[in-house]
């Protein structure tokens, strides 16, 4: 995803689609980004798909990490170093999952087992306060991890 073009696609995009990749990187469903905006999930699903189209970003990490690359994402600003309650191999993990590696990807990179990351995920997600993948996108960036 060239970001030589990332001012010409922020200015492409309406306000009700920046408001739907803001809802996104919280980890919010499309049904309830839908009821947010008193719409389907199928057309929040449109509206995704046509964002991915411009952006060249067809899943919510690609299209999240995407746009905390060109800066549209707001990062959260941490008081204490959130890294700092990580563990090495945590942040090793946090980085795999914020380019959308599978479980069984980050498995055989890091040499482990499926269930060994899936328990520094789930430990790394609580010590970060996040949900899922999608926000451990935002935090990763928030933690310059991805820069």
């Amino acid at each position: 995803m060239p970001e030589e073009h990332s001012p010409m696609i922020a200015a492409s995009l309406n306000e009700r689609q920046l408001k739907i990749i803001m809802a996104v990187s919280r980890g919010w469903s499309n049904h309830r980004i839908g009821e947010l905006f008193d719409l389907k999930a199928s057309t929040i699903k449109s509206q995704l798909a046509s964002i991915g189209h411009m952006t060249g970003a067809y899943t919510r990490v690609e299209l999240v990490d995407y746009m905390c690359r060109i800066k549209l994402i707001e990062l959260p600003s941490l008081e204490e170093p959130a890294n700092a309650q990580l563990t090495a191999r945590q942040t090793q993990v946090l980085r795999a999952v914020a380019t959308g590696m599978s479980h069984r990807d980050i498995a055989n990179k890091l040499f482990l087992t499926e269930h060994t990351v899936r328990s520094h995920t789930r430990r790394l997600y609580k010590r970060l306060g996040i949900s899922g993948r999608v926000q451990a996108v935002v935090m990763a960036h928030a933690l310059g991890l991805l820069d």
